[in-house]
């Protein structure tokens, strides 16, 4: 049994991780696809980023993340203002 979402929790994913994710859990199969909705639940709920990087990157190519990339293009935030002081 699943448990739910923590939504106080929020979570950064790199390209790697997205890339593995659908070479080796990919979507259209359907033992995967409960994976795929929990990234879409955190997505929704705003609990789930990335960098702009990471799109430049995996969009760079032909992976298999490149059209999920172009369709969640929310996620991937450039760098802040705190972060160019730091």
């Amino acid at each position: 049994m699943s448990q739910p979402l923590k939504l106080d929790s929020v979570y950064v994913i790199d390209s790697s991780a997205l890339i593995d994710l659908a070479r080796w859990y990919p979507a259209d199969m359907k033992i995967f696809r409960p994976i795929w909705d929990k990234i879409e639940e955190l997505i929704c709920n705003n609990c789930l980023f990335s960098h702009y990087e990471v799109y430049r990157e995996i969009t760079a190519g032909s992976d298999l993340m490149v059209d999920w990339c172009k369709d969640h293009k929310e996620i991937f935030l450039d760098i802040d203002e705190v972060q160019i002081e730091i």
